[in-house]
């Protein structure tokens, strides 16, 4: 798996550094992130149109008008292996900065931070085209592996993210605002120029898989957090009078 938007702001979850952080750790030192169950969102093989570009040097990579076939659920309590089609279903997104490279120079590593948004038509469930479907923000870097032949490989890079809750409930999933943690994986055909930069001529595959968080290790990460927070505020330097 592995990254602004067009809808309001009122649809994009509150960034919180600190909270997004401490979850990441917790769920990570708990081993309880898995890939069931999860809605698989799949993107079509395209070209000339949407494009996922990198300006070079620190910049972060963007993804446009990438289209979105369908959702499917696996591993879901309801409607499991049922395709969704979806009506101009498309992805934006874009990731935090440039946070160093690796492996000669064949990967590079963005930092957290940007956002993603998926938004699409259902019309089996009434969900109206341009509808935000999965809203989140990038927790963990995201790598960009050169593959050779010009292809480049976008994986990692999980975020955590909101799903529309009609679309959530007709899969037996959490609504009601719940937290899911997703992934972005694509391989693009997108030569390199000069400057280290690239602009994709073509999407060769692509998915966005996101699978509700485990309610238990919320609590226990928001127990942790609230200790946290309280250390922090004790070393806190006072303010002169």
């Amino acid at each position: 798996m592995f990254m602004v938007m067009r809808t309001a702001s009122a649809s994009r979850p509150p960034v919180r550094w600190g909270l997004m952080l401490a979850l990441t750790l917790g769920l990570a030192a708990s081993g309880r992130v898995d890939a069931s169950p999860n809605l698989t969102f799949t993107l079509t093989p395209q070209s000339g149109d949407g494009r996922i570009s990198y300006a070079g040097g620190t910049a972060p990579v963007v993804g446009d008008d990438l289209r979105v076939a369908s959702v499917k659920g696996l591993g879901t309590p309801d409607n499991g292996d049922v395709v969704l089609p979806l009506d101009a279903g498309t992805l934006t997104f874009k990731t935090g900065d440039l946070s160093g490279t690796a492996a000669a120079g064949s990967e590079r590593n963005f930092a957290p931070g940007g956002h993603l948004e998926l938004v699409g038509g259902i019309a089996s469930l009434g969900i109206k085209p341009g509808t935000a479907l999965v809203t989140g923000s990038f927790t963990k870097d995201t790598f960009i592996r050169t593959m050779g032949d010009g292809d480049l490989k976008i994986q990692g890079g999980a975020f955590f993210n909101v799903v529309n809750p009609i679309l959530a409930a007709y899969y037996g999933l959490p609504t009601g605002g719940a937290m899911f943690l997703g992934g972005l994986g694509t391989l693009i055909s997108a030569p390199t120029n000069a400057a280290g930069g690239f602009a994709s001529a073509g999407l060769t595959s692509g998915s966005v898989t996101t699978s509700p968080v485990p309610e238990p290790t919320t609590l226990a990460v928001f127990a942790a957090l609230a200790a946290g927070g309280f250390a922090y505020v004790r070393r806190r330097p006072r303010r002169a009078a």
